[in-house]
């Protein structure tokens, strides 16, 4: 069996190349209070070093070659941030804005000022790009991540999950999810009063149990793995997070491409009357990722969007298909006056 999400990216010497993120343990999520009265009150204080999030991108060969990262990035709100002066004593180097720093050498990101404002109560984003060189050659990688921010009061629940590592492999063999929930932008003590549900993709997993901390092993991931936590008071679900595990020395993995919709058009992005459509093969990693084409297929495709502090599952459709496509419209990406990126979630068996 094979599963992947469209962040494995096929490249001209198939190689194939994933971008994560990794974190110190502490969620891009702010949430401002009182914002509109005369003194609104941001939390958590990002100006306080033990809050501030750091943010790694992480860059693996999933046919085992080195990946070395190189001339790192960082965009907030599609404005490129610029890194001046010397270095702390931890190698950072602090923007132009005093709003951020970042190490040259591994890209790491540490957001060292509040961005939630009275002013600033909707979601900002920050675009990660790098140069990946692997076999002797250079490829151009990219990455988005969202900072959520809330304009709520103090009955705001925020559920996420962190990860010891995004990446296991043959030497990296399991990894630890611990759950966190934040009321108000204060964190809870996990589960106390709370009822945990973990699932992978859309299927309860039950061994996990009512556990704040998992372990999950290459048992638990087919090349990757959306693990899904939802935080229950009573028979209320309240919050819910989801996180990415790959496993990177799978045999198989599942390649993604953009390919011509109804309209003969291929997109990289939704608009209204244009979707974009996504074919997914299946691959052998092995075999410098050679697409699987013969035998018996049996696919699930799922949707999911991150709205309103809840993964929400917009569909689940199968296939028989060899290279089975799958058309995202503003039906799925718009939810009202909210848009949201959508996320394609591909699994895979294979009968020979």
């Amino acid at each position: 069996m094979a599963q992947n999400t469209f962040t494995v990216r096929r490249t001209r010497t198939n190689e194939n190349l994933s971008l994560t993120f990794e974190n110190n343990g502490k969620p891009l999520y702010q949430c401002v209070t009182n914002a509109d009265t005369s003194t609104p009150t941001v939390s958590p204080d990002w100006t306080v070093t033990a809050n501030q999030p750091v943010v790694t991108p992480k860059l693996t060969s999933l046919s085992g070659g080195t990946v070395t990262l190189s001339d790192p990035v960082w965009q907030y709100n599609g404005t490129t941030l610029v890194f001046t002066g010397s270095a702390d004593t931890d190698g950072y180097l602090t923007d132009t804005t005093s709003r951020f720093k970042m190490h040259p050498t591994t890209g790491a990101l540490r957001i060292i000022a509040n961005l939630a404002s009275a002013t600033n109560v909707a979601s900002d984003s920050l675009s990660f790009s790098c140069n990946a060189v692997t076999s002797g050659v250079e490829y151009q990688m990219n990455g988005t991540l969202t900072i959520n921010i809330q304009n709520s009061g103090s009955n705001a629940y925020y559920a996420y999950i962190t990860a010891t590592t995004a990446i296991i492999d043959k030497t990296t063999t399991t990894t630890e999810l611990t759950a966190g929930l934040m009321l108000g932008g204060t964190d809870l003590t996990l589960p106390g009063i709370y009822t945990l549900k973990w699932y992978k993709n859309d299927t309860e997993w039950t061994a996990a149990g009512n556990s704040e901390k998992v372990t999950v092993t290459r048992e638990d991931v087919n090349a990757v793995q959306l693990f899904i936590l939802k935080v229950y008071q009573g028979s209320e679900l309240i919050a819910s997070a989801g996180i990415y595990i790959t496993d990177a020395a799978d045999d198989y993995t599942v390649i993604f491409a953009n390919v011509a919709n109804a309209n003969g058009e291929v997109n990289d992005r939704v608009s209204i009357g244009n979707p974009v459509r996504v074919q997914c093969t299946m691959a052998k990693v092995a075999n410098g990722s050679t697409p699987v084409t013969s035998g018996t297929f049996a696919w699930v495709l799922y949707l999911y969007a991150y709205r309103n502090s809840t993964w929400t599952q917009l569909s689940k459709t199968t296939s028989t298909l060899a290279q089975p496509t799958i058309d995202i419209t503003t039906d799925h990406t718009d939810n009202g006056s909210e848009i949201s990126d959508v996320d394609i979630v591909a699994e895979v068996s294979l009968t020979a």
